[in-house]
C-alpha cells in the first residue's frame, strides 16, 4: 500500500521486457513471444504502478541464450499460466463435505 495525493492505494512492482523477437514470433505463427529481460543496470526496467492499472499477468519463463551478440538471457511469455487447470477445479479441489474417503464411480 502507498499514498498517492493523500489517498491510499495499492501498487505493484513490475518488470518491464523488450519486444518481443520478431523473426521467431513470425516463424512460430505468432506462438513464440520470446523476449529479453533488461540489464541489472537499467532500473528503467522496473516501475511501480497501480495495482488497479493491471490488465493481465503474465509468466516470463526462461528457456536459454539466443545468439544476440551479449548472450540476454532469453524468456518466453505464457499467458494464463495455470488458466489452463481451471477445467480441473472440480477435480483438484475437495467438497466441503469431504468425509476423507474416496468416491468411486
Amino acid at each position: 500500500m502507498g499514498n498517492i495525493n493523500q489517498k491510499e492505494v495499492a501498487l505493484a512492482l513490475v518488470s518491464f521486457f523488450s519486444d518481443p523477437d520478431p523473426q521467431l514470433l513470425e516463424e512460430s505463427f505468432q506462438t513464440l513471444y520470446s523476449v529479453t529481460a533488461p540489464s541489472e543496470e537499467d532500473l528503467y526496467g522496473l516501475q511501480v504502478i497501480q495495482a488497479k492499472q493491471i490488465s493481465a499477468v503474465v509468466a516470463v519463463i526462461p528457456y536459454g541464450e539466443l545468439d544476440i551478440g551479449d548472450e540476454a538471457k532469453t524468456y518466453f511469455i505464457w499467458e494464463k499460466m495455470g488458466m489452463d487447470m481451471a477445467s480441473y477445479a472440480d477435480v483438484l479441489v475437495p467438497d466441503d463435505d469431504d468425509d476423507g474417503e474416496e468416491e468411486v464411480d
